[in-house]
């Protein structure tokens, strides 16, 4: 079959142009909630590879359609949802075909470069920011703060008044999803209702009822209309926070229906996770992903910043924060008998953090650069070369570093460790260490190669050992995982170390945790001993880290944690605690 990425995107955008934009998000949404990792597990949804991903650029084509090609509110027919998603398999296929080597390509030079580019390219538009909502918060609050006054000029709010706004959005959320459980536990007569639609087992979407009780008008409208349960209204915002604040909030987060006809491609920047919450009316506003909301306001943070006087301190700021709240993991996990040096000299030059705690040496380098942002029609060179330059700058000089202080362990009896003055503060007996592991902690994530890093990584030639590299968020929810579970020997944290050091070049995966999820819960985790044999994981075995989650993982503020711990907390949805 031959794809036309043009044509099959707008025919597309036709199909969904014609929905009431109001009933067609809120569809949207409900869809979302549903998504079991990887796919949504009912007809015809399931045939969505990206499900949360295709859904959200469904919704950014039908509000970027023409308003006057607006049809009633009316509930979307199973032939249309199942028309609607065989067209958006043509879409996403067509990037795939645009991935594919050309009549003169060299096929073995074009593979080289295919094994690295489609991976990524895929992972980068597919996947959500797999992070939990306290991660963002923190980030948010750390790495803006500082940069106060700069933001408020820009936006007429500063970064803590985003997040309590956010906080406050959370709440009105957190109270519509309460609101079917208060109507049955107020009403007798809803009771009434609800308890004759279960002993009939009519499904809530084909309630019928001709009185005028409010109670069960409200009850059917509730479970019939999805709006209800994702709409925040204006008035009670303003009832927390100032009038010029709210319009500011709105207006840099909010999206409305308005004709874009150069919106058209799934590798454009999506509307709606650049803006996240759909104007109704100027009261009533939809909220189309709530940690959706938080990626878009550090998005936002960002590129204010990034496009003022501050851009070099704040990237700066950036790399000392990160180095920061490694030290600041490591010492809640380790405890005070490890030894941590966090900005160091070993024969004159710099490094960032070394931790020495019994047998185990790791070699920690922080790196804050930036994950590659693509767009437009893929071309495989090109994404290879986009990523690969980032991959050098980031993880390559990473692990340079790492090998640096490594040598050491491996080629010396005894090393100094100095101060940036270079004033002595500690020597290192090498044969005390017989466990070295190089790490490197990144801020953004990079895909594929940096879970893999041996199909990109140059290891020094006295080397043996690819180093393991992996984001700060990943690495904060795995020792806080670790810490909860009481793995804290080290024996067993290096036992994890060597698997993972032994899974390097033979593994399928997109997401770190997923790795760590199998060790943790397979007591004899084995690897086979031929190198040809590949682990492949899947989201499920990242399962163990959203069950901890929700019995209260010990983020920093973490929200509702007294409750979770006291089991008086449901999440609902937890499957998707790290995605939307």
């Amino acid at each position: 079959m031959k794809f036309n990425i043009t044509q099959d995107s707008t025919r597309l955008k036709e199909l969904v142009s014609r929905f009431n934009s109001k009933t067609f998000i809120a569809e949207i949404i409900e869809l979302i909630t549903h998504i079991q990792a990887p796919r949504i597990p009912f007809h015809p949804f399931q045939g969505l590879d990206s499900p949360f991903r295709q859904l959200s650029f469904l919704a950014a084509l039908n509000l970027s359609s023409d308003p006057s090609l607006e049809e009633a509110p009316r509930k979307i027919s199973d032939d249309e949802w199942k028309e609607i998603v065989v067209q958006s398999i043509k879409v996403r296929a067509g990037y795939y075909d645009e991935l594919l080597p050309k009549e003169d390509d060299d096929n073995e030079q074009f593979y080289s470069f295919y094994k690295t580019s489609m991976p990524v390219f895929n992972d980068y538009f597919d996947t959500g920011n797999l992070n939990f909502e306290e991660q963002e918060i923190e980030r948010i609050q750390a790495l803006f703060s500082p940069f106060e006054d700069t933001i408020n000029e820009a936006l007429g709010l500063t970064p803590k008044e985003f997040i309590e706004i956010y906080h406050e959005i959370d709440l009105q959320l957190f109270n519509n999803a309460n609101l079917s459980l208060q109507l049955l536990k107020e009403s007798e007569t809803a009771k009434a209702f609800w308890d004759d639609m279960l002993v009939s087992k009519t499904s809530p979407r084909n309630w019928k009822y001709t009185g005028n009780d409010q109670s069960i008008i409200k009850l059917m409208n509730y479970f019939q209309d999805n709006s209800i349960k994702y709409t925040i209204h204006k008035s009670k915002l303003l009832d927390s926070f100032p009038k010029n604040k709210i319009n500011s909030f709105l207006s840099i987060l909010t999206i409305d229906r308005t004709l874009d006809e150069k919106y058209l491609y799934y590798t454009q920047p999506n509307k709606v996770l650049l803006k996240p919450i759909y104007n109704i009316n100027n009261e009533d506003y939809l909220i189309i992903g709530k940690k959706q909301i938080l990626h878009a306001i550090f998005r936002i943070l960002h590129n204010t910043v990034d496009m003022s006087n501050k851009r070099e301190s704040y990237f700066s700021f950036r790399g000392n924060w990160l180095q920061d709240k490694t030290e600041e993991l490591l010492r809640r996990y380790f405890g005070k008998e490890a030894r941590i040096y966090n900005e160091y000299k070993v024969d004159g030059k710099a490094h960032d953090i070394l931790l020495l705690h019994k047998s185990l040496a790791l070699i920690i380098e922080n790196k804050a650069h930036q994950e590659v942002q693509f767009s437009g029609v893929p071309n495989t060179l090109n994404i290879y070369k986009q990523y690969f330059s980032r991959f050098k700058k980031s993880i390559q000089d990473g692990y340079d570093q790492c090998w640096r202080i490594k040598e050491n362990f491996f080629f010396d009896d005894n090393f100094t460790i100095n101060d940036l003055k270079n004033n002595p503060i500690a020597s290192v007996k090498t044969k005390s260490y017989r466990d070295v592991f190089s790490v490197i902690i990144t801020l953004d994530k990079f895909r594929g190669p940096q879970i893999n890093t041996a199909n990109l990584l140059k290891l020094n030639e006295d080397d043996d050992a690819y180093p393991l590299s992996i984001s700060i968020d990943d690495f904060e929810v795995l020792l806080l995982t670790f810490k909860k579970l009481k793995i804290t020997a080290v024996g067993r944290f290096i036992h994890f170390l060597r698997l993972r050091e032994q899974l390097q070049g033979r593994l399928d995966s997109n997401d770190e945790l997923e790795v760590w999820g199998s060790f943790i819960q397979t007591k004899r985790f084995k690897i086979p001993e031929d190198p040809k044999m590949h682990f492949q994981t899947n989201p499920f075995m990242t399962e163990i880290f959203d069950r901890e989650y929700e019995t209260g993982l010990g983020f920093k503020n973490e929200k509702h944690y007294k409750e979770k711990r006291q089991r008086k907390y449901l999440i609902l949805n937890s499957v998707n605690n790290r995605i939307v």
